[in-house]
């Protein structure tokens, strides 16, 4: 025979610990329908997991950062003071360097984001999801969203920076000297540079500037000022006074150039005049980027993409499970009325 949960004046009995019965078993049902358990308070699958990709993330943004910062080659600027035309995309890594500056502002929106979820979501479940079950999906569907965007950001920017790494070309040195010497041979006509024209005072300037000489190696009377109008029609060199400009000569200055000796200048003695301008061009297409680095930067987006991709996978079957569980809900809150 069942035993009655009441006593005779209809008042709940008690259990030894002081506990109502039907206390007890309303508080058993409200814990199953307040929005899911304490490990349902966040998000996402894992916060440890969380915090690693976070870790990954501002490695990424360290790395972009290192990019969008270095020190550019400076080949172009080089050679648009001389006025060489055709001169673009000389620079390796530049196009990357651009990219990897989108990469460290999408990176650091991403590490905001995430820290956004650690840190907020729980307190989103205690004060809103356990009295308002329903809203878990809203919130999932705005984590669904956003995780989109950054992946696809993310995997964006990876496929830009890898088409960006196979595009870049090797500079053909041999049809840039060739460029040079043709720009020297009919533009220079002095070594002042005071009197000299625009393109003549450009040259003695990048002589002085990039401290070298010449387009080649000068060797001896035959270089490459042999047929340029200040050999050839006017000039110091054309009145046999000069072999080499004065601003090709060792550690002059343009306040000291014209006190150059005529060892340099004149004899051309091997040591008193600088090295080819062609072996300082090769050196200023370096940047200082590190081909390694990039490997490593393609390797970290790529990874964490994939993640936000991963994320977006387990937010749709955990979304199809809430919104299955709130349909059993209401459905047993309708059947239920109706067998009352």
């Amino acid at each position: 025979m069942a035993t009655s949960s009441r006593n005779s004046e209809g008042e709940p009995l008690l259990q030894p610990d002081g506990q109502r019965i039907n206390q007890q078993r309303d508080d058993g049902e409200g814990s199953k329908t307040s929005g899911g358990s304490e490990k349902d308070a966040s998000f996402f699958p894992s916060e440890s997991l969380m915090f690693v990709v976070s870790g990954v993330v501002i490695m990424v943004a360290s790395l972009s950062y290192d990019f969008s910062e270095a020190h550019p080659c400076k080949l172009k600027t080089a050679l648009d003071s001389i006025h060489l035309k055709n001169t673009t995309n000389l620079c390796k890594y530049n196009t990357i360097e651009d990219i990897a500056e989108a990469i460290y502002l999408w990176s650091w929106s991403l590490f905001i984001w995430n820290s956004y979820l650690v840190i907020l979501s729980p307190y989103i479940y205690r004060f809103v999801i356990r009295r308002y079950p329903s809203f878990q999906i809203i919130f999932y569907t705005v984590f669904f969203f956003g995780s989109t965007g950054f992946s696809y950001m993310l995997l964006d920017q990876y496929s830009k920076l890898n088409d960006a790494q196979s595009k870049e070309v090797n500079i053909a040195y041999y049809q840039l000297q060739s460029s040079m010497i043709s720009e020297l041979e009919t533009s220079y006509t002095s070594d002042n540079l005071s009197s000299g024209d625009i393109y003549s005072k450009a040259w003695n300037d990048f002589f002085i500037q990039y401290d070298c000489c010449a387009v080649r190696e000068v060797q001896g009377t035959t270089n490459d000022f042999v047929n340029t109008p200040w050999c050839t029609t006017n000039g110091s060199c054309h009145a046999n006074t000069s072999t080499i400009p004065r601003t090709c000569c060792k550690d002059v200055t343009p306040d000291d150039y014209q006190n150059a000796p005529p060892a340099c200048y004149a004899s051309v003695v091997p040591g008193t005049f600088k090295q080819s301008c062609i072996s300082r061009i090769r050196a200023l297409t370096v940047s200082s980027v590190d081909e390694g680095s990039i490997h490593t930067l393609k390797s970290y987006v790529y990874a964490v993409g994939i993640y936000q991709v991963l994320i977006q996978m387990w937010t749709i079957m955990h979304v199809q499970i809430k919104f299955l569980e709130i349909l059993k809900t209401i459905y047993r809150h309708f059947h239920g009325r109706n067998h009352s």
